[in-house]
Protein backbone atom coordinates (compact mmCIF):
# COMPACT_ATOMS: atom_id res chain seq x y z
CA UNK A 1 0.00 0.00 0.00
CA UNK A 2 1.53 3.22 -1.19
CA UNK A 3 -1.05 5.46 -0.11
CA UNK A 4 -3.73 6.19 2.07
CA UNK A 5 -5.98 8.46 3.46
CA UNK A 6 -7.07 8.27 7.40
CA UNK A 7 -10.03 9.90 8.77
CA UNK A 8 -10.00 10.51 12.28
CA UNK A 9 -13.66 11.77 14.27
CA UNK A 10 -14.26 13.65 17.73
CA UNK A 11 -17.83 13.64 17.97
CA UNK A 12 -19.14 16.32 20.40
CA UNK A 13 -22.15 17.93 21.68
CA UNK A 14 -20.74 21.27 20.95
CA UNK A 15 -17.76 20.66 18.54
CA UNK A 16 -17.42 17.87 16.21
CA UNK A 17 -13.46 17.71 14.82
CA UNK A 18 -12.62 15.62 11.88
CA UNK A 19 -9.06 15.57 10.92
CA UNK A 20 -7.92 13.77 7.43
CA UNK A 21 -4.83 12.91 6.78
CA UNK A 22 -3.34 11.51 2.91
CA UNK A 23 -0.25 9.41 3.25
CA UNK A 24 1.65 8.85 0.34
CA UNK A 25 4.56 7.07 1.25
CA UNK A 26 6.02 6.57 -2.28
CA UNK A 27 6.28 10.34 -2.91
CA UNK A 28 6.79 11.24 0.80
CA UNK A 29 4.05 13.11 1.13
CA UNK A 30 1.83 13.88 4.30
CA UNK A 31 -1.06 16.01 3.94
CA UNK A 32 -3.27 17.37 6.67
CA UNK A 33 -6.55 19.09 6.71
CA UNK A 34 -9.06 19.73 9.61
CA UNK A 35 -12.91 19.78 9.12
CA UNK A 36 -15.06 21.26 12.42
CA UNK A 37 -18.77 21.23 12.28
CA UNK A 38 -20.42 23.02 15.68
CA UNK A 39 -23.60 22.06 17.79
CA UNK A 40 -24.71 18.84 15.48
CA UNK A 41 -27.54 17.76 18.36
CA UNK A 42 -30.44 19.05 20.11
CA UNK A 43 -32.89 18.45 22.58
CA UNK A 44 -36.46 17.84 20.99
CA UNK A 45 -39.53 16.73 22.63
CA UNK A 46 -37.46 15.23 25.62
CA UNK A 47 -35.42 12.98 23.22
CA UNK A 48 -31.96 14.09 20.76
CA UNK A 49 -32.34 14.90 17.50
CA UNK A 50 -28.66 15.02 15.49
CA UNK A 51 -28.27 17.54 12.16
CA UNK A 52 -29.39 15.65 9.23
CA UNK A 53 -27.04 18.30 7.00
CA UNK A 54 -23.76 17.33 9.39
CA UNK A 55 -24.70 13.78 8.68
CA UNK A 56 -24.85 14.40 4.93
CA UNK A 57 -21.86 16.30 4.91
CA UNK A 58 -19.54 13.84 7.06
CA UNK A 59 -21.00 10.91 4.93
CA UNK A 60 -19.68 12.97 1.75
CA UNK A 61 -16.51 14.39 3.16
CA UNK A 62 -15.68 10.84 3.79
CA UNK A 63 -16.88 9.27 0.54
CA UNK A 64 -14.74 12.15 -1.30
CA UNK A 65 -11.92 10.79 0.39
CA UNK A 66 -11.09 8.09 -1.91
CA UNK A 67 -11.39 4.70 -1.89
CA UNK A 68 -8.49 3.71 0.30
CA UNK A 69 -9.85 5.49 3.59
CA UNK A 70 -9.89 4.18 7.04
CA UNK A 71 -12.17 6.07 9.19
CA UNK A 72 -11.96 5.89 13.08
CA UNK A 73 -14.51 7.54 15.59
CA UNK A 74 -13.48 7.91 19.49
CA UNK A 75 -15.17 5.46 21.55
CA UNK A 76 -17.69 7.35 24.49
CA UNK A 77 -17.65 6.03 27.98
CA UNK A 78 -20.92 6.95 30.24
CA UNK A 79 -19.37 8.76 32.92
CA UNK A 80 -22.51 8.89 35.32
CA UNK A 81 -22.49 12.45 35.85
CA UNK A 82 -24.45 13.72 33.48
CA UNK A 83 -27.26 11.85 31.92
CA UNK A 84 -28.29 13.76 29.04
CA UNK A 85 -24.82 14.50 28.27
CA UNK A 86 -23.91 10.50 28.04
CA UNK A 87 -27.12 9.93 26.43
CA UNK A 88 -26.15 12.52 23.39
CA UNK A 89 -22.93 11.27 23.13
CA UNK A 90 -23.79 7.61 22.74
CA UNK A 91 -26.19 8.53 19.98
CA UNK A 92 -23.23 11.04 18.36
CA UNK A 93 -21.28 8.19 18.11
CA UNK A 94 -23.51 5.66 17.15
CA UNK A 95 -25.00 7.33 14.43
CA UNK A 96 -22.02 9.00 12.73
CA UNK A 97 -20.89 4.85 12.87
CA UNK A 98 -23.70 3.99 11.26
CA UNK A 99 -23.98 6.95 8.60
CA UNK A 100 -19.96 6.38 7.40
CA UNK A 101 -19.26 2.65 6.04
CA UNK A 102 -16.41 0.30 7.81
CA UNK A 103 -15.86 3.17 10.10
CA UNK A 104 -14.13 1.61 13.43
CA UNK A 105 -14.83 3.04 16.76
CA UNK A 106 -11.91 3.27 18.88
CA UNK A 107 -11.47 3.49 22.77
CA UNK A 108 -9.81 6.45 23.48
CA UNK A 109 -9.18 5.01 26.84
CA UNK A 110 -4.93 5.95 27.75
CA UNK A 111 -5.13 7.53 24.21
CA UNK A 112 -2.76 10.30 25.07
CA UNK A 113 0.11 8.10 26.74
CA UNK A 114 -0.11 6.22 23.09
CA UNK A 115 -0.18 8.97 20.69
CA UNK A 116 1.73 11.69 22.46
CA UNK A 117 1.74 15.60 22.01
CA UNK A 118 5.47 14.80 20.28
CA UNK A 119 4.24 12.48 18.11
CA UNK A 120 1.41 14.82 17.18
CA UNK A 121 4.08 17.70 17.08
CA UNK A 122 6.50 15.50 14.78
CA UNK A 123 4.17 14.68 12.22
CA UNK A 124 2.11 18.61 12.04
CA UNK A 125 -0.95 17.44 13.45
CA UNK A 126 -1.00 19.60 16.46
CA UNK A 127 -0.77 23.27 14.96
CA UNK A 128 -4.47 24.19 13.56
CA UNK A 129 -5.81 27.30 12.60
CA UNK A 130 -9.43 26.77 13.82
CA UNK A 131 -10.04 26.70 17.59
CA UNK A 132 -12.18 24.51 19.33
CA UNK A 133 -14.22 23.53 22.72
CA UNK A 134 -12.08 20.70 23.38
CA UNK A 135 -9.07 20.59 21.09
CA UNK A 136 -11.16 18.80 19.05
CA UNK A 137 -8.65 18.47 16.41
CA UNK A 138 -5.98 17.48 18.57
CA UNK A 139 -8.13 14.40 19.70
CA UNK A 140 -9.04 13.38 16.27
CA UNK A 141 -5.56 13.42 15.46
CA UNK A 142 -5.10 11.23 18.17
CA UNK A 143 -7.90 8.69 17.84
CA UNK A 144 -6.85 8.65 14.03
CA UNK A 145 -3.19 7.65 14.47
CA UNK A 146 -4.14 4.97 17.41
CA UNK A 147 -6.86 3.78 14.95
CA UNK A 148 -3.87 3.38 12.52
CA UNK A 149 -1.09 1.87 15.00
CA UNK A 150 -3.88 -1.03 15.07
CA UNK A 151 -3.52 -1.94 11.95
CA UNK A 152 -0.53 -4.03 10.21
CA UNK A 153 -0.60 -2.27 7.24
CA UNK A 154 -1.22 1.02 8.64
CA UNK A 155 0.79 1.15 11.44
CA UNK A 156 3.95 0.20 8.69
CA UNK A 157 3.21 3.58 6.78
CA UNK A 158 2.62 5.40 9.85
CA UNK A 159 5.80 4.12 11.55
CA UNK A 160 7.95 4.82 8.11
CA UNK A 161 6.74 8.26 8.48
CA UNK A 162 7.41 8.53 12.16
CA UNK A 163 10.98 7.32 11.54
CA UNK A 164 12.10 9.07 8.33
CA UNK A 165 11.27 12.25 10.39
CA UNK A 166 13.35 11.39 13.71
CA UNK A 167 16.18 10.43 11.23
CA UNK A 168 16.22 13.62 9.22
CA UNK A 169 14.59 12.07 5.64
CA UNK A 170 12.20 14.58 4.50
CA UNK A 171 8.52 14.26 4.02
CA UNK A 172 6.62 16.97 2.71
CA UNK A 173 3.93 17.96 5.57
CA UNK A 174 1.53 20.20 4.57
CA UNK A 175 -1.78 21.27 6.48
CA UNK A 176 -4.58 22.99 4.67
CA UNK A 177 -8.08 23.86 5.65
CA UNK A 178 -10.88 21.89 4.29
CA UNK A 179 -14.36 22.75 3.47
Amino acid sequence: MDAVSLIGVDPGIVDTGVVWVRLDRKNKIMHAQPKVWRNVTRRVKGGIEIDQQFLDEIEWYVQYSGQETRTFIEGYRNRGRNPGQDQKMTMLVQTIHRVIPRSQVVDNTGVKNVVTDATLGLLGLNNWDIATNHSDLDSAARILLKGAYQDEDLNSIVADVVRDRLEGRSWTLTNSPRS
